[in-house]
């Protein structure tokens, strides 16, 4: 990974590289030969049993168990977005969404008074998009992503 100062000068190219890493580092857990995806299947799922009861007490409808026919469900759903097709959609999804993220980054950043783009020149646009990618609707990073679901 290489170091970066918000007063570098950034080409396309080098953004998508520097964006390129920092994917590899959260997408990915290191392992020997080849580094294996991350699921972020913690974060969509309760991790473990205590977590499932804690998610469960928060809703007055449901009971504070964990049913056979649940447990059943949540495994199953584990299962599917453990495995390699799942992996590989979530890949693709992400790869479009960066590469718009990169696009508005582009079209929408100024180049500084010497004509050039500093790192620091995109932030304010990435913390603006950042908002939209949260709140926006509609989103575009969703639009995008739609024609493959």
């Amino acid at each position: 990974m290489c170091r970066v100062s918000p007063k570098d000068i950034v080409s396309p190219d080098t953004l998508r590289t520097l964006f390129a890493q920092v994917r590899q580092q959260v997408e990915f857990q290191p392992s020997i030969p080849q580094p294996r995806p991350y699921t972020f299947l913690s974060a969509l799922l309760p991790p473990t049993p205590q977590d499932e009861l804690l998610v469960l007490s928060q809703d007055s409808l449901v009971p504070n168990t964990v049913s056979d026919d649940l447990r059943r469900l949540l495994d199953e759903t584990s299962d599917i977005i453990e495995s390699p097709a799942a992996m590989t959609v979530l890949h693709i999804l992400l790869d479009r969404a960066f590469e718009e993220f990169v696009v508005v980054l582009q079209s929408e950043t100024k180049a500084s008074r010497d004509g050039v783009i500093r790192l620091a020149n995109y932030l304010p646009v990435a913390t603006k998009e950042a908002e939209k990618i949260a709140h926006s609707v509609p989103n575009r990073y969703f639009q995008v992503c739609v024609p493959l679901l």
